[in-house]
């Protein structure tokens, strides 16, 4: 028996996610805990009989196998079947759009995303099945799309809740039900209340975020105090409204917001509630109201992030033109130089002016380039200290209707904040995060030398940040093993040639092509710095365009979330986290996801790496990345690649300290045999891949890394199977060696019943050290293992006895003879010991002189 849940007072968006759940989970059971909202209670009645539902007291003397809980997962909005989700032997699984919260609970199946509805996450999983809806059902969906995401105008509104509402009208869904019931007219009792809480609202100004909380008292319930808290919410023109309404014996807790950013699940979960960061709710016993508001308003100073200021916006060191004798020419030239399209005018150091370009250009055209700028400058300088919040540098902007405002401290100009500055940080999804001050601690030696690069790049007017899978590694505890990556907001080539001068001695190696250039130094610290820059793929899975962009689009070209973050490097804020696209919580989560639904088919390498990154970290593709991935390989994306890039991917892959997850991952979503079709994880192929591990923990891994792993990969292959395989991949893998082994050319020998030492060494000493490992992994044979242990150990490096400086000592001269004694000397030494080399070189070759050989000439040699 499987039940589908919500929480208790069922909304919309709570309902018609558990209707699209009986969709996947055929014969479950809808669920309600309680009576739902008056007006889901309202569209139930009038569809009476086209809906079937239970109630948890009726079902109380039933237990299911499995719960399918969507639209929260915190237990204390279950009411009585609270602790029904946390017993163990009830599968659970999770469908959600919240936030996860330590007191929520983790299904066995576990589907979380950022959506601005529920529904959108179950109807995504409907999609993906191709399953189909009623018109009843499509438009009940549609109902809870426009109450959830305020008919999407909510801020946590995305572009898949707004593409679903498309997708539920094609299938039937009626618009004008939508009017009926959820933007119906308040009745009586409840424009009485909205009054109240309008006249006993409080604004408070936290931190540059203007808050309203108002509270009333009402003896009977009144219903969708949600939808009164966002009248209240337009009506006030504020950013966050708490509403506390307390009726019968509980106090109802509502709270709207303009952003993401007001953290309101955080804050309501609390309480017992949830919700996420613009929208949450929450019910709890009775309690003076007036203690309940001062409590929640001391939290909201905590958990609200301060609206940024002009010190945390601007672009700083701003460079100036000196005003003396400066014509238009000259000014012009100087902005193109900057890279501005205004500039401060100085006299003396001091700010006296601003000039833009459209004005120089304007000037230009006129033939005034010889005029002097003063002619063109504005004088009038409308400037904000280091500390104003973002309201009043917006407020000056548009009110002055100027470009940019610019920052003096104490008479000092430190710093500029432009419109582009304003809107990079409003349209920002995440902005908030960089404000959450997320430091990412680091070991001292990387951090003291991205300090001084930090302060160099901010000296020259750039910020630097340190991006990709370093900042993944830092965040996750884990040793940075690949090179550090920085990216540059302005010129790589540049800053690396101030790098290497200020922290020399070093040498630039640019990349002029990439716009990039690396920094190596003789120790063989190498860092390299790039442009930010976008790429943009003409075809699939062609090698992109590169153009130059910003820090976010340069993230946003990345391939995965986890590898599309930034450290901010600039003395005011090093250390500083920069995620715009919710990468912490999928580190969290342990989850891969892409950045965006063609990322598989704009580079299909992806979809290797995307299996490495899962073995590697232990981490799973989130269900919409797996399902891309798959979609993907059915069109055929691999085989538009060259099989040098899938080589060079499948290599990386087996030099993985456990590369075998990976090609177990591989094995099973049928990519091996894509990249060749005598590719397979075969039960032999694994057991010699693990056996290979076994031999490099003993002895150490293999040069290069790949080797043993790919030999054992393709260790069940017939020999045309295998010239073939390194004919497409371009392989040269100690040519022969396979094969000889095959053939059991050494094997026979090392496996005869008497083999001296001499012998042995004979046998293993011409054979590389990647080879006897090899012949370690590749035969179970115990007495084989045993040889070939003994001479790695005990024989390989065993200094000879008996040099060839010995035998000249002797008299002895080099030649056929000299190459014998040593030879004889070396298999007496293994096979009986030879602890007098000389004596027993006198006793079996004689002296040099009854050798034939000639003192002088000895001394000679």
């Amino acid at each position: 028996m499987q039940w589908i849940l919500a929480h208790e007072r069922a909304d919309f968006d709570a309902f018609a996610s558990m209707v699209v759940a009986s969709k996947l989970y055929p014969g479950a059971r809808l669920v309600l805990i309680g009576p739902p909202e008056p007006s889901l209670r309202r569209f139930l009645a009038l569809h009476r009989g086209v809906f079937s539902v239970s109630y948890a007291h009726e079902l109380k003397d039933q237990r299911p196998e499995r719960i399918v809980l969507v639209d929260t997962r915190n237990p204390a909005r279950l009411g009585p079947l609270r602790n029904l989700v946390s017993e163990p032997q009830i599968s659970l699984h999770v469908y959600d759009h919240h936030p996860p919260t330590p007191e929520g609970v983790q299904g066995d199946l576990d589907v979380t995303e950022p959506m601005g509805a529920a529904v959108t996450v179950l109807l995504k999983r409907l999609r993906q099945k191709n399953l189909e809806l009623t018109v009843e059902e499509a438009t009940l969906c549609l109902l809870a799309l426009h109450e959830e995401t305020g008919s999407f105008t909510h801020a946590g509104t995305t572009a898949e809740d707004l593409a679903m509402g498309a997708w539920l009208m094609e299938r039937g869904a009626r618009l004008a039900m939508v009017n009926v019931f959820v933007g119906q007219t308040l009745n009586v009792p409840q424009r009485q209340l909205l009054s109240e809480l309008m006249e006993n609202a409080h604004l408070h100004n936290l931190e540059g975020t203007t808050v309203a909380l108002a509270s009333a008292e009402r003896e009977e319930f009144v219903g969708d105090l949600a939808l009164l808290t966002t009248r209240l919410l337009e009506m006030l023109g504020v950013e966050v409204v708490l509403t506390l309404v307390r009726m019968e014996d509980t106090i109802y807790v509502v709270g709207r917001a303009n952003s993401e950013t007001a953290q309101l699940g955080h804050l309501l979960g609390e309480l017992g509630g949830g919700g996420h960061g613009a929208a949450a709710s929450a019910s709890i016993p009775v309690e003076p109201l007036s203690e309940l508001e001062q409590r929640l308003l001391e939290r909201l100073c905590e958990v609200l992030p301060g609206k940024p200021t002009a010190r945390e916006l601007m672009t700083s060191p701003v460079h100036m033109l000196e005003l003396d004798h400066l014509t238009v020419a000259e000014a012009a030239r100087g902005l193109r130089e900057l890279g501005h399209t205004a500039a401060g005018l100085a006299r003396e150091g001091k700010l006296v002016g601003w000039i833009a370009r459209s004005d120089l250009d304007k000037a230009i055209a006129h033939n005034l380039g010889h005029a002097p700028v003063t002619t063109y400058m504005s004088t009038e300088i409308v400037s904000v200290e280091p500390e104003a919040r973002l309201d009043e540098i917006q407020r000056l902007l548009v009110e002055r209707d100027i470009g940019r405002v610019p920052v003096i401290e104490r008479g000092e100009l430190v710093g500029i904040v432009s419109r582009t500055d304003v809107l990079r940080w409003l349209h920002s999804a995440q902005a908030a995060r960089t404000q959450e001050s997320v430091t990412v601690t680091m070991p001292a030696s990387l951090e003291g030398l991205l300090r001084h690069i930090g302060e160099v790049a901010q000296q020259e007017g750039h910020e630097v940040f340190l991006v990709g899978g370093a900042v993944r590694d830092l965040l996750l505890g884990r040793e940075c093993e690949q090179d550090i990556d920085l990216v540059v907001e302005g010129p790589a080539r540049e800053l690396a040639d101030k790098v290497a001068e200020r922290l020399g001695p070093a040498r630039v190696l640019p990349h002029e092509r990439f716009r990039t250039a690396s920094v190596v130094w003789p120790d063989g610290r190498r860092i390299d710095l790039a442009t930010a820059r976008t790429e943009i793929y003409t075809r699939p899975a062609a090698l992109p365009v590169v153009q130059g962009s910003t820090l976010k689009q340069d993230l946003a070209r990345r391939d995965f979330s986890v590898n599309a973050m930034a450290v901010r490097l600039s003395s005011t804020h090093f250390g500083q986290l920069v995620d715009y696209f919710g990468a912490r919580r999928d580190l969290t989560d342990g989850r891969i996801r892409v950045l965006h639904n063609h990322s598989f088919l704009d580079d299909p390498t992806r979809i290797l790496r995307a299996i490495r990154f899962e073995a590697r970290l232990d981490f799973r593709l989130d269900p919409t990345t797996e399902h891309l991935l798959k979609q993907a390989l059915l069109e055929g994306a691999l085989e538009m690649v060259s099989a040098e890039r899938l080589r060079d991917e499948l290599l990386i892959i087996l030099s993985e300290r456990d590369p075998l997850p990976a090609i177990e991952r591989l094995h099973k979503l049928r990519i091996l045999p894509r990249l060749h079709p005598s590719l397979a994880l075969s039960t032999r192929v694994e057991r010699t891949m693990r056996r290979v591990q076994a031999v490099e923990h003993e002895f150490g891994r293999s040069d290069p890394p790949w080797l043993l792993a790919l030999l054992a990969l393709m260790s069940s292959l017939k020999p045309a199977e295998t010239e073939a395989l390194r004919r497409r991949f371009r392989l040269q893998v100690l040519p022969g060696l396979e094969e000889s082994f095959r053939a059991n050319r050494v094997l026979r020998s090392l496996s005869s019943r008497d083999l001296k030492d001499s012998e042995l060494e004979r046998l293993l000493a011409p054979l590389p050290r990647e080879a006897l490992l090899w012949l370690l992994a590749f035969n179970a044979s115990e007495p084989l293992h045993t040889r070939i242990r003994h001479y790695m150990a005990d024989l390989q490096h065993l200094p000879p006895v008996l040099r060839g400086r010995d035998l000249l000592e002797q008299g002895f001269q080099p030649g056929p003879l000299f190459k014998q004694i040593l030879t004889r000397a070396r298999e007496e030494q293994l096979d009986r010991g030879l602890p007098d080399p000389r004596r027993w070189v006198e006793q079996n070759f004689g002296s040099a002189r009854n050798a034939g050989i000639m003192p002088d000439k000895v001394e000679r040699a």
